[in-house]
């Protein structure tokens, strides 16, 4: 027993099971989920229960009503909560007799007791429940509690009905009672809140005695919620004494049918002022909470704030749905409602974590561990990989993919086996390989780049890169593509590439490796980080980074990696390990490394290796070789130390010494001997290669050459990259386009290997970039879950927050945990949407992103919500169909099925479900198709699903739609009474409405026996529901009858036909606001609002995009919005004002009313004038204006039409007499005097005399001559005697006759029961019992002539003949009548003046809109900053945000502020200011662009960067961009070099894009990359190449002109020789010559 404890302790830790966490002496400081702390110990919480033989840190969930349940069936009780009132029957566990139940709650209630207060009561009570956050929505202390206690509560008093007020008293807290007059109650009392409620019958008041004191009282604050039926009506006062605040709030909810709920609130909060408006809301929102309950069954709290239910906190086992907004199960949801958690066993019949219940044959039930877990002391644990299922931690039952198991031991399967049996045997195969004879792999040997194979030349699967043809063969892939089905159909790309329509494109961002799309990333390239699918730029010294851009794994030259941060070693350090004064090496030689310290040189030293071995001694000072120290030169050789330093005799001439002797005495003797060189007695004898001093001997070596280090008296050489070195593994200095690493190697600072962060020689890779893996000299990138990796993209060193390793895995941590440990609910850290408390991470508000203390403190929002005022608003709210923006009026992103376009979310294209702009497709529907590049379109009707488009054909890939059936590899139609049908258009499988399936030999499709019905499917074939547009005389009758008019709606509704509104007599249903009409349901539009246009495809109304007015479809306008002009359905702007068509900025047309002036501006023509060509020639004149001389002269009124003083033409309803405009009688449409009416108005007639009413003469009469009524009103028809009857039968809307509708035939109103038309309508006349339509545009007629004309008409004999230029009421010779924006001159209608809706010739009555006023009878454009306006000074709008409305004058905002009302700012310009208060105030800091109350958050881009202390400091001298004092961008006149502006490149650098680069090697001068100017040698500059080569001279060259040299020297020999021996023989034979020549002469 003791060994067993001594097991239980190591397993667990010293922590009890069913503790999450406990100190070091075991007790418990947290218990695990499920479980509650209850008398000191961890145990189950209510409705959970304890495992009777398995100890499980989780407690087995029942029904919320049972105690305890069966296991195999969790709302079967088994008992109950007796102190809930609850009894056990049949299973449930039910309230007692006289009890009642509570909505979401265990307890009930007596009989008689109000159930909404005893729920508002059990509401409150709950500890983590709403009444908790209402105490806490704003700081309050002991202080603010006591005085609550004592000197508020006190004195609180309610007033009935009976008018006296009665002190509450404490000891109701918290119940439910009934005061004297027998009225119910609840008191609830919470540190500093109190509530009391009740239901009322007449009055009902709460008053308290600190009102009425010197408080300071804010004016009351009302508002109106609702909530589906129920109504809030919320009173709220504000009291302020000593710097508590009191908040009275009153709410009355009303329901119809029940009784009004009333509610009075106290609440005490710690405040020096009073609360603004927004935080009242906060405080009504946790006060509704306390009344209304979730619709949403899974969701454990939801807010009503801003009158919309929202969802906070789901419950457990659940999560949020962003699209359908609602909490869903993610685990097992039970019949009764409630969500559990799911097992990994499928023949679990319920389970904790670990734990499993299974069924026994004797039907009792077992606990076991659950797969993936193993038993161990009545305790489950986790199988350890490579085990899948486990017996023990070290005994497997199955095992994970390519392991076998061996007596219980999971071993890896050997290659070429993918998967095998045991150690021999294979059951599938390593690429490249295929499998025979059941168990042996064998290589795809004979077809090149196959990986999977059916025999040794029948290839299946096809290398990465390659598809497989039709010879089975494998053919490369287009270069971009990684993988493909054919050479144009890529269905993968390489690196730097995205797939979109089978085609690889290229990453539009070029940091990214991998992408998704054109917008998204998966993995960065080196020096990038991936961060919201996009590729982040790593801190300025960081090489490589991961998660943030300071989470450093490699640095820059120059930088040293310190706790994943780059940073500058603390001087003398060149290189730094683990902190900035932890030395790798120094800067120089000055200083010598010891203890990873530099430390400099002690004198007289200036160079040296370490504390004792001088490099280099100081003025006055000679260094000796064999020892390595400084020695002081004598006093007699003072300039010896400088001028003569080696190789010197010891006198003041200082003579030189033998040639390996560093100091000799005046005798030549030499004392100490150059660096290589030993002293043997007095001889300096040579040591051992590399040695630089050696002693005694030539292999005894002191110190080496650089490029060496010493090692037992050994001279060893270097690593290759290193200058010099401690060992063979440490390098301290490196050789050049070398750099030290954090492991004292040196690498290459340039790899020539992608993604290689490491290497020390070109071509091969140490160390590849994290999130990147070593593979063949390849750095290729880890798995998505994989940090680091090595060996494969998938064997795991290190994992992503969110992620821990187990096993070389990386395993999911809960969605709770930012970063977890050993277990996925062991968090180190809180996920973002969670918050800390008490040591475990709890759920923040769905709306939050991340929250402070309490689950609706947020601090910023989730993507779909953006943060205002300290509250979460959801973007869809403020800008339709967004999903992530940054406030009310920007958006990010919108949700599937639109694009972002302007701040708006446009549709896209109904096949499309991603398109980046209407004419461009990123991904196809399910059911479409791409029909051509960037164009998706919907599979015909006849597939039931998706398709593809192949060969010029449409393949239907999931089958045919129902309607359809399949014949020879087509989908052919059904053909009614069958719906769906098989194998043949008439063999049914079900039947269209008004038929029912009787299945037979033929399998036929027989039409109801009732007419008119829509569904017979019933056992006798009678109706059970009619047809659409029938309804049912009575609920028994069954038979169907046309609904007629009581089915129809006015414009706006739909008629329910599908029982949506069932209970209710009101059957009209008000369609969505952008429908004008509708059908069936709301969302089905078959008419548009006004600038909406209808989407077929959808049956939805969608907004017109700007600048289009009205529209046909998204891309063809009808009108365009002002300052715009249509062309072929196309709006397009002329930005000259009054312009209709421009041509290089000069107009070419101006609107009506306005000339061309001198400039090609357009010019108002003078008052009265349409059109002109000066200001002083007008040549058409509106209307009620005549033309005299160039100049309008206005007619006298009404007159339309008029030449000087005589009118020619006046409007509907005048005549002309005496060449003025006379008024016909009343109701005269048409007259030619006073007592002649040729037209009356609508609905009369006329008697010779006077226009009647049709309905004075005939009751109900519609239409009429003086003689007969022709039509009557809807539900009425006329009889033989020509009068209006009603129509008994309630269903008639025209066609009755007494008792029943009649189908009478096309065009007639009335006929009798041999179906004879006795009447027709008004459009068709009579002939033999029979109805003929008149002709075309004519409204009614006899068989000789048409009698009325449609408007716009005129009558001509039979026909109608249509009225000139859009005119309304015409004969042959006149207009009578003109359509809006237009008037009458002669025959035609004309154009009202510009931007006048209505008027009449020069006068305009009405303006197009309220951006336009009238003045002097035309209408002109507010003046800004006005948007309407009443007149030139009056404003009722103003136009932009930075403007406010204060007694019709739009005035400016203060500076600063974006936008305000007359007393506060609500939002201040983004830079440059922030808001306080009501006000927006400059930023304090110098330079600062964005900032907050106290400090900048963001500085000026140009010239300045942000401190530490957040104010702005100027960047270096001539830098533009900056980080501290590191230049990154310098101005225009300077280069960068070295993080430095230089006015030019130093020698061996050039300039290209503003930054300086090496030239290349050999070159000592260059002006670009290619073009060098000066070499090194011994190399020369190649004139036409522009690039410096080594001259290279053959061998037989050299011969050549070594032979051709000698030839010339001995040539010049013998010239030289011949000369001096004849020069020899005129000296010896001169006295013979000169004795000669005296003797001849």
């Amino acid at each position: 027993m003791l060994l067993l404890l001594i097991f239980f302790g190591i397993v667990t830790g010293n922590c009890d099971y069913r503790c999450f966490d406990c100190d070091e002496t075991s007790n418990c400081l947290k218990c695990q989920p499920t479980r509650n702390f209850i008398e000191g110990l961890c145990q189950c919480s209510s409705s959970m229960m304890e495992l009777s033989t398995i100890k499980s840190n989780q407690c087995f969930e029942c029904n919320q009503n049972c105690k305890t349940c069966k296991y195999n069936q969790r709302d079967h009780c088994q008992s109950c909560y007796n102190e809930n009132h609850r009894v056990l029957e049949n299973g449930k566990c039910i309230c007692e007799n006289s009890y009642q139940e509570l909505k979401q709650s265990q307890q009930c209630v007596p009989i008689g007791q109000n159930v909404e207060l005893s729920e508002i009561l059990d509401k409150s009570l709950k500890q983590e429940g709403s009444f908790k956050h209402l105490c806490n929505v704003l700081l309050y202390n002991d202080t603010v509690i006591s005085f609550f206690d004592n000197d508020i509560i006190q004195t609180v008093a309610l007033t009935f009905q009976d008018n006296i007020k009665n002190l509450i008293s404490i000891e109701n807290h918290n119940k439910y009672f009934y005061n004297n007059d027998g009225k119910p109650l609840i008191q609830i009392k919470r540190d500093n809140v109190l509530v009391i409620a009740t239901m009322l019958t007449d009055l009902f008041i709460m008053s308290f005695n600190f009102g009425t004191g010197f408080a300071k009282i804010q004016d009351k604050y009302w508002s109106v919620k609702n909530y589906g039926n129920n109504q809030y009506d919320v009173e709220i006062y504000q009291y302020l004494k000593q710097k508590i605040l009191i908040i009275q709030m009153g709410i009355k909810r009303t329901v119809e049918k029940q009784q009004t709920l009333i509610m009075s609130f106290l609440l005490s909060y710690q405040s020096n002022d009073f609360v603004a408006y927004n935080v009242l809301e906060t405080i009504i929102d946790h006060a509704i909470r306390q009344i209304q309950f979730c619709t949403d069954p899974f969701c454990h709290t939801c807010s009503f704030y801003d009158q919309s239910e929202t969802c906070k906190v789901c419950k457990s086992q659940t999560e949020f749905d962003t699209v359908t907004k609602t909490c869903v199960c993610k685990g097992e949801k039970h019949t009764d409602g409630q969500c559990y958690p799911k097992c990994k066993n499928p023949n679990c019949i319920g389970c904790t974590e670990g734990v499993c219940l299974l069924y026994q044959p004797d039907n009792s039930i077992k606990e076991v561990c659950d797969d993936g877990y193993y038993e161990s002391s009545q305790m489950c644990f986790k199988c350890q990989s490579p085990c899948l299922t486990c017996l023990s931690s070290t005994s497997c039952q199955t095992c994970v993919e390519n392991y076998y198991k061996d007596n219980l031991i999971c071993k890896e399967c050997e290659q070429p086996c993918r998967t095998c049996q045991n150690q021999s045997e294979c059951s599938t195969c390593l690429d490249g390989y295929y499998l025979i004879n059941l168990f042996e792999c064998l290589p795809c040997s004979v077809i090149n780049n196959c990986i999977q194979c059916e025999t040794a030349s029948q290839c299946q699967v096809c290398k990465q890169g390659y598809y497989l043809n039709e010879s089975s063969n494998c053919s490369k892939c287009q270069t971009l593509c990684s993988s493909c089905t054919s050479y144009s159909q890529c269905n993968g790309c390489i690196d730097g590439y995205y797939l979109s329509f089978g085609q690889c494109n290229t990453c539009t961002n070029s940091e990214c490796q991998i992408c998704p799309n054109s917008s998204q990333c998966h993995v960065c390239k080196i020096g990038y980080f991936v961060e919201e699918m996009k590729c982040k730029v790593c801190d300025l010294q960081c090489s490589t980074c991961a998660e943030s851009g300071s989470e450093c794994y490699s640095c820059k030259l120059g930088s040293s990696l310190i706790s994943n941060k780059c940073v500058t070693c603390q001087s003398p350090c060149l290189n730094c390990i683990d902190t900035i004064s932890t030395c790798l090496s120094c800067i120089n030689d000055s200083y010598y490394l010891e203890e990873n310290k530099c430390i400099l040189c002690q004198s007289p030293c200036k160079r040296c290796s370490s504390k004792t071995y001088c490099l280099e001694c100081q003025i006055g000072y000679i260094l000796d070789n064999q020892t390595g120290l400084c020695k002081k030169c004598e006093t007699s050789c003072p300039t010896c130390c400088n001028q003569c330093q080696s190789k010197l005799v010891q006198n003041i001439n200082c003579n030189y010494c033998q040639s390996t002797c560093n100091e000799c005495t005046i005798t030549q003797t030499c004392q100490s001997c150059l660096d290589g060189y030993f002293m043997n007695e007095s001889n300096c004898q040579l040591c051992s290669s590399n040695c630089q001093t050696c002693v005694k001997n030539y292999i005894n070596c002191m110190s080496c050459y650089s490029g060496y280090y010493l090692s037992n008296g050994q001279c060893i050489q270097c690593h290759v990259n290193c200058a010099e070195c401690i060992n063979s593994e440490q390098c301290i200095i490196c050789k050049s386009n070398y750099i030290l690493n954090q492991q004292q190697k040196c690498q290459l600072q340039n790899c020539n290997i992608d993604q290689c962060i490491t290497c020390y020689e070109q071509g091969t890779c140490e160390k590849c970039g994290i999130t990147k893996y070593l593979n063949n000299n390849k750095c290729l990138p880890c798995s998505k879950l994989c940090k680091s990796c090595q060996n494969s993209n998938n064997e795991c060193t290190e994992c992503f927050q969110n992620y821990y390793l187990d096993n070389k895995q990386c395993l999911k941590c809960d969605d709770k945990c930012a970063t977890c440990i050993t277990t996925s609910y062991n968090c180190t850290k809180c996920a973002i949407g969670y918050y800390e408390k008490n040591g475990d991470c709890l759920k923040c508000s769905i709306t939050c992103k991340t929250c402070l203390n309490e689950y609706d403190n947020c601090t910023s929002c989730t993507d779909i919500y953006y943060f205002e005022n300290n509250k979460c608003i959801e973007c869809s709210k403020k800008i339709e169909q967004c999903s992530k923006c940054t406030n009310s009026s920007t958006c990010l992103k919108c949700y599937n099925e639109y694009y972002l376009n302007n701040n708006k979310c446009q549709i896209c294209p109904y096949a499309c479900s991603q398109c980046t702009s209407y004419d461009y497709c990123t991904e196809c529907k399910y059911d479409a198709y791409i029909s051509a590049p960037n164009k998706c379109t919907k599979c015909p009707k006849k597939c039931k699903g998706p398709c593809q488009y192949i060969n010029s054909q449409i393949i239907c890939t999931d089958g045919c739609a129902d309607g359809y059936f399949e014949k020879d590899g087509n989908c052919l139609e059904c053909e009614a009474p069958c719906r769906t049908c098989k194998n043949d258009k008439l063999n049914c499988s079900s039947c269209i409405t008004g038929h029912y399936y009787e299945i037979t030999f033929n399998d036929l499709c027989k039409r109801c026996n009732t007419s008119n019905c829509g569904d017979c499917e019933t056992s006798d074939h009678s109706c059970a529901i009619c047809a659409k547009q029938y309804i049912e005389i009575t609920s028994t009758s069954k038979i169907c009858i046309l609904c007629g008019d009581k089915c129809s709606c006015s414009q706006g509704y739909y008629y329910d036909w599908n029982g949506l509104n069932d209970g209710s007599d009101n059957k009209c249903l008000k369609c969505s606001p952008n429908c004008l009409n509708c059908e069936d349901s709301s969302t089905n539009c078959i008419e548009c609002a006004n600038e909406k246009y209808l989407d077929l495809d959808r049956k939805m109304c969608f907004d017109c995009q700007t600048p289009c007015l009205t529209c046909s479809a998204i891309n063809y306008c009808l009108s365009c919005i002002e300052g715009y002009i249509i062309n072929n359905g196309i709006c397009q702007t002329c930005q000259l004002d009054y312009c209709n068509l421009c041509s290089n900025n000069n107009c070419v047309s101006c609107q009506i009313g306005y000339f061309i002036n001198s400039n090609h501006k357009c010019e108002p023509c003078p008052n009265n004038c349409l059109e002109c060509n000066s200001k002083d020639n007008c040549y058409i004149c509106q209307q009620n204006t005549y033309l005299s001389q160039g100049i309008c002269k206005v007619c006298n009124q009404p007159c339309q039409l008029c030449d000087q003083s005589k009118c020619q033409q006046c409007p509907s309803g005048y005549y002309i007499e005496n060449q003025d405009c006379k008024l016909c009688q009343n109701f005269c449409k048409l007259c030619t005097s006073s007592g002649d009416c040729q037209l009356c108005n609508d609905s009369y007639y006329f008697d010779g005399i006077t226009c009647n009413q049709c309905s004075t003469k005939w009751d109900y009469c519609k239409q009429c001559t003086d003689s007969q009524c022709l039509v009557c009103q809807n539900k009425f028809y006329l009889d033989d005697q020509g009068n209006c009857q009603y129509c008994k039968n309630q269903y008639c809307i025209s066609n009755c006759n007494f008792e029943t509708c009649q189908e009478c035939g096309q065009g007639c109103i009335r006929c009798n029961l041999e179906q004879q038309c006795l009447q027709c309508l008004t459009n068709y006349y009579l002939d033999h019992g029979q109805c003929i339509e008149c002709n075309s545009n004519c409204l009614k007629c006899n068989y000789q002539q048409c009698l009325l004309c449609n408007s716009g008409y005129y009558q001509e004999g039979k026909d109608c003949i249509q009225c000139k230029h859009n005119c309304l009421l015409c004969d042959k010779q006149q207009c009578y009548q003109c359509p809006n924006l237009h008037y009458i001159k002669q025959l035609e209608c004309k154009r009202c003046q510009p931007n006048c809706s209505i008027c009449i010739e020069d006068q305009c009555l009405q303006c197009v809109d309220d951006t336009f006023y009238i003045n002097v009878n035309q209408c002109f454009k507010c003046q800004s900053p006005c948007l309407t306006c009443m007149n030139k000074d009056q404003c009722t709008k103003c136009q932009s945000k930075n403007y406010y409305l204060d007694d019709f004058q739009c005035k400016q905002c203060k500076q600063g502020c974006l936008e305000c009302t007359k007393d506060l700012c609500t939002l201040c310009q983004q830079q440059g200011y922030y808001l306080d208060k009501g006000e927006c105030f400059q930023c304090k800091q110098d330079n600062c662009l964005i900032c907050q109350k106290d400090k900048c958050t963001q500085c000026k881009e140009i010239g300045y960067y942000l401190s530490e202390d957040f104010t702005c400091k100027s960047c270096p001298e001539n830098c533009e961009i900056c980080n501290q004092d590191k230049c990154l961008r310098c101005t225009n006149e300077f280069i960068l070099h070295n993080q430095k502006c230089l006015k030019s490149c130093p020698k061996g650098k050039y300039e290209n894009q503003k930054t300086c680069h090496d030239c290349p090697i050999g070159c000592l001068e260059c002006l670009t990359q290619t073009i060098c100017l000066k070499c090194a040698e011994p190399l020369q500059l190649i004139i036409d190449k522009q690039s410096c080569e080594e001259i290279v001279i053959k061998k037989d060259i050299l011969w050549l002109v070594g032979t051709i040299f000698a030839i010339s020297i001995f040539l010049l020999f013998i010239q030289v020789y011949v000369f001096s021996l004849y020069q020899f023989y005129l000296c010896i034979t001169a006295p013979i010559r000169y004795y000669y020549h005296r003797f001849i002469n």
